[in-house]
């Protein structure tokens, strides 16, 4: 039972999927993609449904790169264009969002447990607390969140069912 506990706390035996896929480093995403859709939406707080579109986008390395290679201001509109080159990356969003749900629970629960995010109990909206002090983070991580940043401000300018048509999934 020891030995077991001391394998599961020593990550050189993970893979890069379990390392990358894994509740901390979504809550940190959830919580920089909240921050961003709040400075852009005329309502404060995230739809939840929203937030299940994050993760799937954020840890393929295919549509991260073209989130992190589109400007700003170009918005979703564009970034879903430069995903139908490639069709088959855009339809397997939905898919993929429903394979990584439960790492976005995880992530979301996590995020509230350490007050990155609340969810308000009147309508169900996740809202962004201000950021904790620490330490700086990784550089393989600001990747993600500049990614995490873009995508929230451009989710911030529209409503949920145009985010869908966009990227081709259902809430």
């Amino acid at each position: 039972m020891m030995n077991e506990l001391s394998n599961y706390n020593d990550p050189s035996h993970l893979n890069e999927v379990e390392i990358v896929q894994n509740a901390a480093l979504g809550a940190v995403l959830l919580w920089r993609f909240a921050i961003c859709y709040d400075k852009v939406s005329a309502v404060k707080g995230v739809p939840m449904p929203l937030l299940f579109i994050v993760l799937p986008l954020l840890l393929n390395e295919h549509t991260r790169d073209i989130i992190n290679s589109t400007n700003p201001s170009s918005g979703l509109h564009l970034f879903s264009r430069k995903l139908l080159k490639r069709k088959e990356e855009l339809l397997s969003i939905h898919s993929r969002m429903l394979r990584l749900r439960l790492l976005t629970l995880k992530s979301l629960s996590l995020a509230v447990n350490k007050g990155l995010l609340k969810i308000s109990v009147i309508d169900g909206l996740v809202l962004s607390n201000k950021p904790p002090r620490g330490h700086p983070l990784p550089q393989e991580v600001l990747s993600l969140i500049k990614g995490s940043n873009r995508l929230g401000g451009w989710c911030g300018q529209l409503e949920l069912s145009e985010i869908e048509n966009f990227l081709r999934v259902r809430f």
